[in-house]
């Protein structure tokens, strides 16, 4: 839990504790617990069970309560319960607060943070830079798994700081989350967020000039959907990187950057088209939808990887799309002081996340079994490679048991059409995408 900065009176806290259980054991446990607490929080218990278990239980508890929730926090607990109940998809929120004047706003610009305050304090403050007209439609959250941290007490003190006490009317809402290292841990944006859209980005993008400002006309005049939308993305010297990610397996990765084109297969793309086009897959350092009605990450996902592709194909299967507003035009800092994440990043990690994902919606997983493997194997013999083989074996095996029983429809055509690939040039299928790109009509036409 956070320690609101003492000379701040618009902090406000909020305890919102939601356990869910659902477990499948073919034994019976027998425990006998003697407990004896002295609380001064409070607990909502949420339980589901699917299993017998026999419990012995002598608690002594000694209640004090004394907590104001403003009201226009509360409606968050009421929509906690709305949550799915499977555990696969929902994280622990362990503490919330609150700085700056609640206004009616469209936008909630939210992002996971891990060990970090140079990248939010960068994507915040560009922000207020570059979009000072917004001050009255955008609200940011940063969700922050090492809340204990050096790192994570900075950036407490950088949004206690910053927020409600300077009087320009932004706000900013900061929340400690359990340490959950995974993706799934961004559903907590949708969770907590007050605004009817959520615009999830990684703690270390950057929204091109102008962006933010057609994203928010183009949200109050009505267009959007239940989809999901995504924009470009471009490099550092500010070229097209993609308009889209290709589901080809490079890299130790799932996706490989693509731009549409024009019936004649040129790359006209052009930031000021009119119309948004649909997108077959995309990297998720960015991506938008309405709140209440976001398809959640699995919670079974561990550490890195698995959502790109996933989410995208998520959104198709369930009747929606996925689609790439032209004007909305981000960087990504793709940088790693030492060439080391901070979190961990492994191949058996993104086997397992791609596994589960693929099975979820009816995919084949050869391919990600094939490529993935071949990854965590690399130049290993002997020994080493045994465990390694064991350690696959171990994987495909616990995915096995999370879909056991379940009946899942096959989806043969995934991502649009676009062919699922191995970009690996000794492979015959191995290519670019150039004749599926094709269907984007010309600017201007």
């Amino acid at each position: 839990m956070p320690d609101n900065d003492n000379d701040n009176d618009n902090a406000t806290t909020l305890f919102d504790f939601v356990f869910n259980f659902d477990f499948n054991l073919d034994f019976n446990l027998n425990f006998n617990f003697n407990f004896n607490f002295n609380f001064n929080f409070v607990f909502n218990f949420d339980f589901n069970l699917d299993f017998n278990l026999n419990f012995n239980f002598n608690f002594n508890f000694d209640f004090n309560f004394n907590f104001n929730y403003r009201n226009h926090l509360s409606h968050r607990l009421r929509r906690s319960q709305q949550l799915p109940s499977s555990s696969r998809y929902l994280p622990t929120l362990s503490g919330l607060f609150t700085l700056g004047e609640t206004m009616s706003r469209i936008l909630t610009i939210a992002m996971a943070v891990h060990q970090d305050l140079c990248g939010p304090w960068m994507t915040v403050e560009l922000v207020r830079e570059y979009f000072p007209e917004l001050v009255k439609d955008v609200e940011f959250l940063m969700i922050d798994n090492a809340s204990t941290t050096e790192h994570g007490e900075a950036l407490r003190n950088y949004v206690s700081k910053s927020f409600g006490r300077t009087g320009d009317g932004w706000v900013a809402n900061y929340v400690s989350a359990a340490p959950r290292k995974s993706t799934s841990l961004r559903n907590l944006a949708f969770h907590c967020a007050e605004t009817e859209f959520v615009l999830c980005v990684d703690s270390h993008v950057i929204l091109r000039q102008g962006s933010l400002t057609k994203l928010i006309r183009f949200l109050k005049s009505g267009a959007a959907a239940n989809d999901l939308y995504q924009g470009p993305v471009y490099s550092e010297t500010g070229g097209l990187y993609g308009t889209h990610m290709n589901p080809a397996f490079r890299g130790g990765n799932f996706g490989t950057w693509g731009v549409m084109q024009d019936t004649d297969g040129k790359h006209t793309f052009d930031e000021n088209m009119a119309q948004p086009f649909e997108i077959p897959s995309h990297g998720m350092g960015l991506f938008m939808t309405r709140r209440d009605t976001w398809l959640q990450f699995p919670i079974s996902f561990t550490h890195f990887s698995g959502e790109e592709g996933y989410t995208q194909e998520k959104y198709r299967v369930a009747n929606r799309a996925t689609w790439c507003l032209p004007f909305l035009g981000w960087k990504h800092f793709y940088g790693h002081v030492g060439g080391k994440t901070s979190y961990p990043n492994t191949g058996l990690d993104k086997l397992r996340n791609h596994l589960i994902g693929f099975r979820e919606l009816g995919i084949s997983t050869e391919l990600p079994l094939e490529y993935f493997a071949s990854h965590v194997l690399g130049e290993s013999t002997g020994e080493q490679r045994e465990l390694l083989q064991q350690s696959i074996k171990t994987v495909v095996d616990n995915v096995e048991r999370i879909f056991a029983g379940t009946s899942i429809t096959a989806n043969p055509k995934p991502f649009l059409g676009f062919p699922i690939r191995i970009n690996d040039r000794s492979r015959t299928e191995s290519g670019d995408y150039r004749e599926f790109e094709r269907i984007l009509p010309t600017p201007g036409s």
